[in-house]
């Protein structure tokens, strides 16, 4: 069986977490992610939870929802730019292009020559088109 595993970012110290997502109730609804069941639990922002794709990068880095992927795929060298993103119409991870390009299907192949330069929390700037 996979371990299917999940990424937060912690509203108090801004520190990425990483294991296995759970809900609690408290006085309100909160979202954590914990690293095992020996551990504790971190309280983590909902909206920087990304679950991990399985992948791994050119460098050896875990691709996760959220990341923003480069990639030279074509033959003058240009850079691509792609945010990995899942596809409920298709039940997969995708790489969403950047500066007007399409998206394509992620698959083990894919991630060789591709390297996670950042993410969507961290560096918005990189989400800016020419």
């Amino acid at each position: 069986m996979r371990a299917i595993k999940f990424r937060g970012r912690r509203p108090d110290n801004g520190e990425w977490v990483y294991g296995f997502i759970l809900r609690y109730r408290d006085k309100e609804e909160k979202l954590g992610i914990k690293e095992s069941d020996e551990h504790g639990y971190w309280v983590v922002d909902s909206a920087t939870v990304g679950q991990s794709t399985g992948l791994i990068d050119k460098n050896g880095n875990e691709i996760f929802e959220g990341d923003i992927m480069s990639d030279s795929i074509d033959n003058k060298g240009d850079r691509y730019l792609g945010v990995i993103v899942w596809r409920d119409d298709i039940c997969c991870f995708d790489m969403f292009g950047l500066h007007g390009s399409e998206s394509y299907y992620l698959g083990d192949s894919d991630t060789d020559h591709m390297m996670v330069i950042g993410n969507i929390h961290d560096n918005p700037e990189l989400l800016k088109t020419e």
